[in-house]
Order: C-alpha cells, then sequence, then structure tokens
C-alpha cells in the first residue's frame, strides 16, 4: 500500500541521518583545521549518509591513535 517505505520509516530514516549529520558536523568543527574543515564539509554534503560514517570512523580511529613527540 506505502511502497518500500511507510511514512513512519522515512521519518525515522530522515531522523537518523539528521542527527548523524548534526552530530558529526559538531565534532567536525570542533577539531579540524580549515582546509580539512572544508574538504570534510564537501563529503559530508556530497554524500549524506556515507559522508557522515566516514568521518565519525576517522574521528574515533584518529582520536584512538597515540600522540608521539
Amino acid at each position: 500500500m506505502y511502497g518500500i517505505l511507510s511514512p513512519m520509516g522515512v521519518i525515522v530514516l530522515l531522523l537518523i541521518y539528521l542527527s548523524l549529520t548534526i552530530f558529526s558536523l559538531v565534532k567536525m568543527f570542533g577539531r579540524e583545521k580549515k582546509l580539512m574543515l572544508f574538504l570534510w564539509l564537501f563529503v559530508i554534503v556530497a554524500f549524506p549518509f556515507v559522508g557522515s560514517l566516514l568521518y565519525l570512523l576517522y574521528f574515533y580511529v584518529n582520536r584512538l591513535k597515540p600522540v608521539v613527540n
């Protein structure tokens, strides 16, 4: 009757997308420098779900690396 997704499914996917994007943007603006900020911003906007997931993966993997001086 509704096709592939019901209206409630679309709302759930939209909420997941918005929360994932906002969370990754908050992390990005708090950490990245100018060039990397613009590059990641482009990736997040150009590839909606995948871009946000890639940035969060990048963020958490680099956060776990030890700092060597």
